[in-house]
Formats: C-alpha cells, structure tokens, sequence
C-alpha cells in the first residue's frame, strides 16, 4: 500500500503505508516522514483543520495481517512496544527503520497512474472516494487525449483518456451534474467508466446512469486540497 501525503506546509510525498487503523474518518497510517528518517502515525485528516491530508494511491496489502482494527506488516501489528513507541513519535531502532526504508525504496509513482484492470480501479475508487458527490468540472482536448478535471471530496481528480468515446455525456462545469458513485470496467478491449446520479428510483433502488464514456487507455491523477 502507498500513500500521498500533503504536508502543512504544502509540499507533497509518497509513502509506503506499514499498517492502518480505525475506521473512516478517523482513520491512521503508519508511514514515512517527509524526510524519510522515522516512521510515524499520520492520521488522514488534520485534527486541527480537518484538513485532508493522507490519500491511499495504491491498494496492494500482501502479506498483512489483521488485529481488530489495526492490519499492516506483521512485525508492526505485533510489536506493541515499537507501536507504542511511534504513535508517541519516540526514537526507533535504526534497524527497524532500515526495514522499512527496504520497502521505501520499492515505491515508484509516475506522473499518471494507468487503470488497467480490476485491482488498479480499485486504486483509484479508494484515491476518489467512488467519486462520491463529484462533478465533472471541465473537459479539455490534448491530441487524441481527452482530459476531464473532477472536483472530488477534499482534492481535484484527473483524468486522461486516450482516444476517448462518450456514449452518454453530464452536463459539465461548476454546476454539473453530481455523482453518487462511479464504475469501472473492461469491455471489449476498452476501459468503460459508468457515472451514475443521486436520486435513487423507488421502485428498484437503483440510481441513474449520468455519464458514460470509453477509452483504449485510461490515467488518472489526483491532487489534495
């Protein structure tokens, strides 16, 4: 798992996230500094302005375990005392940190990231939030790619379609038409992104299909607020 972090002060990194706990809002990571120096909790809203300021760009968690609500690397969840040690910011063993560092120095995240199957649409429905009361803000052409700005919870998403085809189109711009939820999937050789609409129908619970577009390639960006 990989995490963007914005920082106070504006700047942003990526971690590699060693484990994560609580639920929702109140949800933790334990990750890098901005300096890559210790490990710490950074809770993924600032408690002082509640502020976003961790994102989950990358959803991999092989080789995790579980304990209630903490899950993450063995050699975390088990160690209470070190666990102790980072949530109160005390100084860790430089061995412990070098193991983390061993995974720091796997994370290599490009510009754009692609959505190329199932667990990579994955990535990007726990960066975007589903796209849950996003609107599609603009929409502009670049060659044969088309690039649509969404306004997403806390942050503003990117994406970049590669010879992009709209079978049904929303209406776009700071009053458009707002998602509830948003999917993805593989069709035919295409990435398919389905929108769908708030207003849910009485009869079969269902929610309307607002926008529909499909692409050779899909990227996708997000920044913080």
């Amino acid at each position: 798992m990989i995490a963007q972090v914005k920082t106070q002060a504006g700047t942003v990194y990526y971690t590699a996230v060693f484990a994560i706990f609580g639920k929702g809002g109140s949800c933790t990571v334990i990750g890098f500094d901005e300096n890559f120096e210790t490990l710490k909790c950074i809770p993924f809203y600032d408690r002082a302005n509640r502020r976003q300021q961790v994102m989950i760009v990358e959803t991999t968690r092989d080789n995790w375990v579980q304990d209630g609500y903490l899950e993450g690397y063995d050699w975390i969840v088990y160690d209470k005392k070190r666990l102790e040690h980072i949530r109160l910011g005390r100084l860790l063993h430089p061995d412990f940190v070098a193991r983390g560092k061993a995974l720091q120095d796997e994370v290599n995240i490009p510009e754009w990231l692609e959505v190329t199957d199932l667990k990579t649409a994955r990535d990007i429905y726990w960066a975007a939030t589903s796209f849950h009361d996003a609107i599609i803000h603009s929409m502009e052409r670049e060659g044969a790619d088309t690039i649509l700005q969404f306004e997403i919870w806390n942050g503003t998403a990117k994406l970049r379609l590669e010879n992009a085809e709209f079978h049904k189109l929303c209406a776009i711009g700071p009053h458009g038409d707002e998602f509830d939820c948003a999917h993805i999937t593989f069709e035919d050789g295409k990435v398919h992104f389905r929108g769908y609409g708030m207003k849910v129908d009485e009869e079969d619970g269902s929610r309307p299909m607002i926008c529909h577009f499909s692409c050779a390639r899909l990227y996708w960006k997000i920044e913080l607020d």
